[in-house]
């Protein structure tokens, strides 16, 4: 007597591929590393086809509810313990944490995450697309703009107390224009250098 066998399109795949290995169009290596599986077990799966009982080929979980599906009951008492004005506000992690420790339900972080989600309790964030900002083209003359900035380190090493270096950068030449050592970075630091390099310009002109 003839039946016919539902099978997904994922287990029509795979049979596919173990008819291949079965003519030996592929061999058997080549077969198990297209279904990501041992070759070992693809092995056993060419055996079972080679019976000719397409049956062996179709998940034994085949119209099973998942191991990893939680009890109606228990889904009823989570959803009650978020209602409760105690736990409003609570987020997936936080909230699998209580249930583990006040009603010994253990769930994962994801399943609890998708009930509150199905129930109104947490909307998901959605990722912000990242902004691209195009680099900055630097001025076409010299002195048009000057970059500054402030560094402390030992730079007169043993021979002195560590400082503080600002520097102004010409950001058309990337030339050092101007630079001071001071004890600290500050207003004042920075505008008596600014002050003097701007002087030295004017002598210039």
């Amino acid at each position: 007597m003839k039946c016919t066998i539902a099978m997904a399109q994922e287990e029509l795949n795979s049979k596919t591929i173990i008819e291949q290995a079965y003519d030996k169009r592929i061999t058997q290596r080549e077969g198990a590393e297209k279904l990501s599986i041992s070759e070992r077990h693809f092995r056993r799966l060419v055996k079972r086809y080679r019976e000719r009982d397409d049956t062996n080929l179709v998940s034994g979980h085949r119209g099973k509810p998942s191991n990893n599906r939680i009890k109606s009951g228990q889904r009823d008492k989570i959803i009650k313990l978020m209602k409760d004005p105690m736990y409003t506000g609570f987020g997936p992690t936080l909230l699998n944490e209580i249930l583990e420790k006040d009603t010994r339900i253990h769930i994962s972080k994801e399943t609890l995450r998708q009930i509150m989600i199905k129930e109104g309790f947490h909307n998901p964030k959605k990722k912000n697309k990242k902004r691209i900002h195009p680099p900055r083209e630097r001025r076409r003359r010299r002195g048009e703009l000057a970059q500054i900035d402030g560094s402390y380190h030992a730079w007169l090493e043993k021979r002195g107390p560590k400082a503080c270096q600002l520097l102004f950068i010409d950001d058309a030449t990337s030339a050092a224009v101007a630079a001071r050592f001071v004890d600290r970075e500050n207003y004042f630091a920075y505008g008596a250098l600014c002050k003097s390099y701007i002087k030295s310009h004017q002598a210039r002109l």
